[in-house]
Order: C-alpha cells, then sequence, then structure tokens
C-alpha cells in the first residue's frame, strides 16, 4: 500500500512539472514580465524635463541673460532635449515648438517690461507609467526700453544698459592685485556734453565716444579716444553684454589732443567680450585679447569684477 501510494505521487509531480514546463515553452506574451520575450516599455525612457536659456544676441556672442536691450535679437534655447516642445510667451499669440525660438521682432520691445516664458515638455513613454512623460518651466526676463520707440543706437538718449559702469576686481595674470575697470559710453545725453570730442572741441559732431577704464591695461584710461569708424572700442552693446573691438593702434593713453594729430600711441589692438553673471547681475567678467604694445605679442586676459557704481 505504501509503495502504490509512493508510485502515483511520483506521478503526479512528474505531470504537473511537464505542465509548468510546457506553460513556460509556450508563454509568449511581451506585456506579461512572467514570460521570457517580455519587453519593458519604460526600456529607453526617461523623464521629460524642462530646461531653457535666454540669450541676448551681441554680434556675434550669445549672452544668457535675464535683462536684454530692444534693440539686440533675442533667443530662446531648450538645454535638454524632449520629443515635443511648446513655448508659451506672453504678449506673443503665436505658440511656437521648435527647440529654438527666435523673438526678434515678435515682441513689443519699445515699450519695454517683464516678459514671461513658458516651457511645456512631452516624451513619448508609450505605455510606460514609472517614467514622467511631462514637465514645464517658467521664467521671465526684462526688455530694457527703447526711448519713445525710438531704438537707433546712436541717436538717441537713454539712460546706461545695465552692462555699463565700473566694477572692482583684478585680473587672472595677477589675482593678486585689486583695481577698477569701467565700460561705458557717452549714449546719455547728459554725459555725452560733458566728455566734448577732444578732436573738434567746439562742436559735437560726434553723438558718442567710448569710455573704457582698465582694459586691457590696469590704470590707464581711453576717455575722450575719438570714436574712429574704423576703431570704436565698443563695437557692439546689449544690456547684459558688451563687444570690445579695434581694428587698428589708434590714439594715446592720456586725454590730451595730440593724438588727433596722428601721432603713435599706445591704444592697442583687441578683441573680446564682457558680459553680467547670470545670477549676479552686479558681477562682471572680461575677456579679452589684444596685441601688447611693447612686445608686439598678441596675449589673453580675464577680468572678473563688482559693481561700485
Amino acid at each position: 500500500m505504501k509503495t502504490t501510494y509512493f508510485i502515483l505521487s511520483f506521478l503526479v509531480a512528474g505531470l504537473l512539472f511537464n505542465a509548468c514546463k510546457k506553460d513556460t515553452k509556450t508563454c509568449n506574451d511581451e506585456n506579461n514580465p512572467n514570460c521570457p520575450n517580455y519587453i519593458n516599455p519604460c526600456d529607453g525612457k526617461k523623464d521629460a524635463k524642462a530646461d531653457f536659456g535666454i540669450y541676448e544676441i551681441i554680434d556675434w556672442a550669445a549672452v544668457e541673460a535675464d535683462t536684454v536691450w530692444c534693440i539686440r535679437p533675442v533667443v530662446l534655447r531648450v538645454k535638454l532635449k524632449a520629443d515635443n516642445y511648446k513655448w508659451l510667451i506672453s504678449g506673443v499669440n503665436t505658440v511656437y515648438t521648435d527647440s529654438i525660438v527666435d523673438l526678434t521682432g515678435k515682441m513689443p520691445y519699445p515699450n519695454g517690461g517683464f516678459v514671461t516664458v513658458t516651457l511645456i515638455v512631452t516624451n513619448n513613454v508609450g505605455n510606460c507609467t514609472t517614467v514622467k512623460k511631462l514637465d514645464s518651466l517658467t521664467k521671465v526676463f526684462y526688455a530694457w526700453p527703447c526711448a519713445n520707440g525710438y531704438c537707433n543706437y546712436s541717436q538717441w538718449p537713454q539712460n546706461y544698459v545695465p552692462i555699463m559702469g565700473t566694477y572692482i576686481g583684478s585680473y587672472k595674470s595677477n589675482p593678486t592685485q585689486t583695481l577698477s575697470v569701467s565700460v561705458f559710453d557717452t549714449i546719455t545725453q547728459g554725459v555725452w556734453q560733458t566728455y566734448t570730442n577732444p578732436c573738434s572741441p567746439n562742436t559735437l559732431n560726434n553723438r558718442r565716444y567710448d569710455i573704457i577704464r582698465g582694459i586691457p591695461y590696469p590704470n590707464h584710461s581711453f576717455d575722450k579716444i575719438k570714436v574712429y569708424d574704423q576703431g570704436a572700442v565698443i563695437s557692439y552693446v546689449g544690456a547684459s553684454g558688451v563687444i570690445l573691438k579695434t581694428l587698428k593702434i589708434i590714439g594715446r593713453l592720456d586725454t590730451t589732443v595730440g593724438h588727433c594729430n596722428g601721432i603713435p600711441g599706445t591704444f592697442p589692438l583687441m578683441n573680446g567680450i564682457a558680459w553680467l553673471d547670470l545670477a549676479n547681475s552686479k558681477k562682471m567678467y572680461v575677456n579679452v585679447n589684444y596685441l601688447d604694445t611693447l612686445d608686439k605679442k598678441w596675449r589673453n586676459d580675464f577680468f572678473t569684477g563688482f559693481k561700485i557704481n
């Protein structure tokens, strides 16, 4: 009797094993996690994440900023890829769906004011339920206004844009030396009248003059250097950055009228950019390349400073 029970038990266990084995072989449901050919719908899927930058285009440079000037192009650009984009911009009826949006001429810049931008991104996640398929981010930037809607840079009086001013800091080449650097010009009407053209002291035949101090030489000033079309120091201006460029050595490092007579001077060839820190508008960086007037070699230096006025 015991022997018969053992044999029957063995047969039943064998049948159950074969049945389970058979079920495993025939399971081909790719949506069933218990099947060998299961395909996880979340494989390769990533959470949607919205992030973008607001860039003021100043000549060749794109400066990420929260303040832009009405006269300069403005571009929005995503920083993280997604499958789909949707831009909502205050004051703009168009809904953009590209990863880059050029707002040049599409906003009421002459009126200035705050602009709100919301980016909504979605990823195609299929049947995956554990991955975030939608995200959004909102940022606000300020459009620095023109004067009465008139945006001709060289001919209208207006308060200094934020980048203009004097900063205390140091150059990378000599980090222990503290000095002041100024970047501004006479676009403001009152200052323009104060800094009369030294080459034509009785006339105001030019509307603006560059006033650069401490770039690239510490303790030197380029006040009252006449703005030649082929040698202006500040070649492009934005609210959050300026392009510095000269095409030839001009003038002298002084405030006399001697340089008006073509006396060889020490105003160096240079090119560079000054821009404000995105997180701290009182902090400015200057990256400048210049032709040293003594050894005639090109050099590079980097200034970091904080605004005092």
